[in-house]
């Protein structure tokens, strides 16, 4: 019966456009109170309206549209995304109302949307991931990762680095964007305990992984130039199994350039031994 409701709240306000507002408004007091925002999560018409009314109304009701979105596709991610993606084309705003929400000045806000895109990229294909990251979208994920003092929103925007396509393209995006030094020292420095450090460390080498591709011979010099491989070796002994994992991995790509990484190598330590 209640889903019913909501699905012919939604449906109402779709088709009389002067009460989108007065919608948007009852949706964001529901959707406070747990049962209530489970069924809006779960009624695509509530969500494809609280997605849509931004791209046309940027008034308070909008942002309000803003924030109960994230609020319930974040605290039903797992049950509501695959619903979202398979009710809407890709050209739906849903992904690019996060990447606007990246820069948006509630931090609590931001962080959500950053978590949620996270977990979107993870899930989904490389196509419809590259229909909505750009340049300018690989640089707001790193300028959080410097800025940002929130812990799970740093290992979601990592991770969402590690999850996105591993093409020419967006790997160079990192590197001009300086995702080489800040993936390091959280990989060198990420000796804590605590799950969050555990996770950052797991994200931060799988994003290294963008960067060892055998391919480019000049992005492996400049990763093994930070002296990353030393601590790659360490993580295979004491990282978790899917650390072990990526770890190994960015040493196996390394390792199909060895006679040249160590030839760089030596010439950085001994400059009269190269050429060996």
């Amino acid at each position: 019966m209640q889903r019913n409701w909501f699905k012919n709240v939604a449906r109402r306000a779709r088709r009389r456009l002067g009460e989108r507002k007065l919608v948007v408004a009852l949706l964001l007091e529901l959707s406070k109170y747990d049962l209530l925002r489970e069924y809006i999560g779960k009624v695509q018409g509530c969500i494809l309206l609280l997605v849509t009314m931004p791209s046309s109304d940027e008034s308070q009701a909008a942002r309000q549209g803003f924030h109960a979105m994230i609020t319930m596709l974040y605290k039903w991610q797992r049950q509501i995304i695959s619903g979202i993606y398979c009710s809407v084309s890709p050209q739906c705003p849903s992904v690019l109302v996060l990447v606007k929400l990246f820069e948006n000045e509630s931090i609590n806000l931001r962080a959500n949307a950053v978590k949620l895109f996270s977990c979107m990229v993870e899930s989904r294909d490389e196509a419809t991931v590259l229909l909505h990251v750009n340049q300018k979208c690989v640089e707001t994920l790193l300028k959080i990762l410097k800025s940002s003092s929130d812990e799970e929103e740093i290992v979601s925007a990592m991770g969402t680095i590690r999850y996105l396509p591993k093409i020419e393209q967006i790997t160079q995006w990192l590197l001009d964007a300086g995702a080489l030094p800040i993936i390091c020292n959280c990989i060198q420095e990420g000796k804590d305990k605590d799950l969050q450090k555990i996770k950052l460390v797991e994200n931060s080498v799988g994003a290294l992984c963008h960067l060892t591709v055998p391919t480019k011979l000049e992005w492996q010099k400049r990763a093994a130039e930070t002296g990353i491989i030393t601590s790659l070796v360490q993580l295979l002994e004491s990282g978790t199994a899917p650390t072990k994992q990526l770890a190994a991995l960015s040493l196996t790509q390394f390792s199909k350039r060895s006679q040249e990484l160590l030839n760089f190598i030596l010439g950085l330590t001994h400059p009269h031994k190269t050429g060996l």
